[in-house]
């Protein structure tokens, strides 16, 4: 997954913490680790490595988005 994550819906399919399992909504905000949701029930921080998303409908291995978001998106732009 690359480019600009923000924005993009996300659903929790897998994690290691079952509280997190089923967890969707907007991503308002990423850190190297972390991704921030907007749930119904307020925001979300799901940690990355340990889990596995949808994200605008494309499964995603959260160990694939570890990283600086802005480093991600200079890689694409340097292409």
């Amino acid at each position: 997954m690359q480019g600009e994550l923000i924005g993009k819906q996300l659903k929790v399919i897998k994690s290691t913490c079952k509280d997190l399992l089923k967890v969707q909504g907007e991503i308002i905000d990423e850190t190297t680790n972390i991704f921030v949701v907007r749930t119904p029930t307020g925001p979300k921080r799901i940690p990355k490595p340990s889990s596995v998303f949808l994200i605008n409908g494309v499964q995603v291995d959260g160990r694939s988005t570890i990283g600086k978001p802005e480093d991600r998106t200079k890689k694409i732009l340097s292409q």
